[in-house]
C-alpha cells in the first residue's frame, strides 16, 4: 500500500466475477470478499483492519442483461436525519439489498447485492432480475453498530430504477420506483398518504423531544412500584424498589401510542390491497409484505400481534378453508401462544406464587416442586435444554454454588424442555448434573407447542430461571450467577 491505497490496473473483456483476498502482515486470518468486474468500469474496495473486512465502496454493479436490469441509489448525505459526521468514516454505513425467507410462500426468489459503503454519501447497487422479487434495504452500520439499522421495504422489478428519498419532513425515509409498478401499488400507494405521513412526521417529531423524558420515567417508576401487587401467601418476600423496576418494562409514551397508529394504518393500507387482490401469486406477496414489516419496522407498537392476526385472518378469507385449517390455523395457534406467554410473563414476578408441578425424571420417578420446597429454604428452577450452548455454559457456576450452599437449605431443580426424552437423557447424563433434573419434553405432551410447564412459567427463551422459597413464593427471577452467588449469602 502506498498512503494507505492500493490499485490494481486489469481489463476484462467481459462481466467477470473475481476474488478479492487481503491478508496483513503478522495477521493470519485472511479477508475475502466476491466482486463483479465489468468493462469500463472502476471498484473500489476499503480494507477495515481489526475488524478484517472487504467491503465495496460506493457501487455494487453485477448487470449483465439492460432487458432484466434493475438499480436502486440513494444520496443519503441529502437526507434529513442523515449526520453528515458518518460520511467521513469508510467503518459506518453500509446498504445492501436482501430478499428475506419467506415467512410462509416462496415470493421471488434468493437475492443479495452488497453490502456497499457509502462514497461521499451515495451509494449504487444494480443487478438482473427475471421476476418481481420482495425485498428489503438494508441501511446499517459495521462494525461499529452505532446507528440502528434501518429496513426499507421494496418489490424489485426488471427495467426499474429505485430511489432512497425522504418519507416526510423529520427524518424518515421510503423507496421511491422511477415508474408505476408492483412496488408504487403495494408499497408507495399507502406510503405517500399525507394521513400516513402526517403520523410518521409526528412519531419523528416525538421521539426526537427528549425533554421530559426523564420526568415521564420517574413518573411512571413511581406509580408502578406503587401499584405493584404480592400474593396475600407472598406478604414476608421483601421486594426493594430497586428489585421491583427490574421487571417495570418500558416506559408507556405518547410515541408509542403513535407508532400504534402508524402499525394500523399501514396494516389497514396492505389487508386491503390483499382483499382486492385477484391473483394468488401476488396475493402471496402482499401477505409476506406485511408480515416482513412487522419483524423490520422499528417502530415500537403494542398493537403489533394483533395487527398480525388480522392479516392472517385475511389471507385465509382470500386462499380458502383448506388451506387455512392446514397452514394458517397452526401459525396462528402460535401468535396466540406468543401473546399468552408475554402476558404469563408479565404477571409472574418476584412476590406472586410459583405454579406448582410434578415432572419425572430419567429414571421415572415423579417429583413434585412443593415436596422440594418442603425439604429447603430456596429452590433455583433453571429451564433448559441440550441445544442450549448459554444453558450449559452456566451449569459449572451452578454446581460450585450448589456444593458449597446445599447443606444450607439451597436445591437446583433443573427443566429439560428438549424435543425428545432421547436428548435430554444424554445430555444430562454426559453433563453429570449432581442436583434434581427433570424432564418436560414435548413427546411427553404432542398436543402442546411448548412444554406444558414452561408454558405456565411464561418461558419463552432459555435458559430461564426461578428462585423460589420454602412458601413457594417467587424471590427472584431472570438474574446472573452473580446475583444468585449474592442471594445465597443470606442462607
Amino acid at each position: 500500500m502506498v498512503e494507505g491505497e492500493l490499485k490494481f490496473n486489469q481489463e476484462v473483456t467481459e462481466p467477470t466475477e473475481v476474488l478479492i483476498s487481503v491478508k496483513w502482515r503478522d495477521n493470519e486470518d485472511t479477508a475475502e470478499t466476491t466482486a463483479f468486474i465489468t468493462p469500463d468500469d472502476t471498484n473500489k474496495f476499503v480494507y477495515i483492519y481489526g475488524f478484517n473486512l472487504i467491503i465495496l465502496k460506493g457501487e455494487d454493479h453485477r448487470s449483465i442483461d439492460i432487458n432484466r436490469r434493475f438499480s436502486i441509489t440513494g444520496t443519503l448525505g441529502e437526507i434529513v436525519g442523515f449526520e453528515p459526521s458518518f460520511l467521513f468514516d469508510p467503518g459506518l454505513v453500509q446498504v445492501s439489498v436482501q430478499a428475506n425467507s419467506p415467512f410462509m410462500f416462496r415470493t421471488g426468489h434468493a437475492l443479495d447485492f452488497g453490502p456497499v459503503l457509502l462514497d461521499q454519501g451515495k451509494f449504487s447497487i444494480e443487478g438482473d432480475l427475471d421476476e418481481p422479487t420482495l425485498v428489503s434495504i438494508k441501511i446499517f452500520e459495521q462494525p461499529s453498530f452505532r446507528r440502528s439499522v434501518k429496513y426499507l421495504p421494496a418489490i424489485l422489478e426488471p427495467g426499474v430504477n429505485y430511489r432512497v428519498v425522504p418519507l416526510g419532513n423529520n427524518g424518515e425515509w421510503r423507496v421511491q420506483a422511477d415508474r408505476e409498478g408492483l412496488h408504487t401499488a403495494l408499497i408507495s400507494s399507502w406510503q405517500t398518504d399525507p394521513e400516513y405521513v402526517a403520523l410518521v412526521d409526528e412519531w419523528m417529531d416525538d421521539r426526537a423531544e427528549n425533554r421530559d423524558e426523564r420526568k415521564a420515567r420517574l413518573k411512571y417508576e413511581k406509580a408502578f412500584v406503587t401499584n405493584y401487587e404480592v400474593a396475600e401467601e407472598c406478604d414476608h418476600v421483601k421486594l426493594s424498589s430497586a428489585m421491583k423496576l427490574k421487571f417495570a418494562g418500558p416506559t408507556p409514551t405518547s410515541n408509542q401510542a403513535i407508532g400504534g397508529q402508524i402499525v394500523k394504518k399501514r396494516s389497514s393500507a396492505i389487508r386491503e390491497i390483499l382483499r382486492g387482490t385477484h391473483d394468488l401469486e401476488l396475493a402471496r406477496m402482499v401477505f409476506e409484505l406485511g408480515w416482513m414489516q412487522f419483524d423490520d419496522d422499528e417502530i415500537d407498537s403494542v398493537n403489533d400481534w394483533d395487527e398480525r392476526l388480522a392479516l392472517l385472518d385475511e389471507l385465509a378469507e382470500k386462499l380458502g378453508q383448506e388451506f387455512a385449517d392446514e397452514t394458517i390455523a397452526p401459525i396462528v395457534e402460535a401468535v396466540q401462544h406468543q401473546i399468552q406467554l408475554d402476558s404469563i410473563n408479565k404477571s409472574l414476578v418476584p412476590g406472586m406464587l410459583a405454579p406448582d408441578f410434578t415432572l419425572p425424571s430419567i429414571n421415572g420417578d415423579d417429583v413434585s416442586l412443593s415436596e422440594v420446597l418442603s425439604e429447603n429454604e430456596l429452590v433455583l428452577v433453571d429451564f433448559w435444554a441440550s441445544w442450549c450452548g448459554p444453558c450449559i455454559r452456566s451449569f459449572p457456576a451452578l454446581k460450585k454454588m450448589y456444593s458449597k450452599n446445599k447443606a444450607q437449605g439451597f436445591e437446583i431443580v433443573t427443566i429439560s424442555i428438549d424435543d425428545r426424552f432421547e436428548h435430554w437423557e444424554s445430555a444430562s447424563e454426559e453433563l453429570e448434573l449432581p442436583w434434581i433434573d427433570l424432564g418436560d419434553t414435548k413427546d411427553r405432551a404432542r398436543d402442546s407447542i411448548l412444554s406444558p410447564i414452561a408454558d405456565e412459567y411464561g418461558v419463552k427463551w432459555i435458559p430461564n430461571k426461578f428462585l423460589i422459597d420454602k412458601n413457594g413464593c417467587i424471590v427472584h427471577k431472570h438474574f446472573s450467577d452473580e446475583d444468585l452467588e449474592k442471594m445465597l449469602l443470606l442462607l
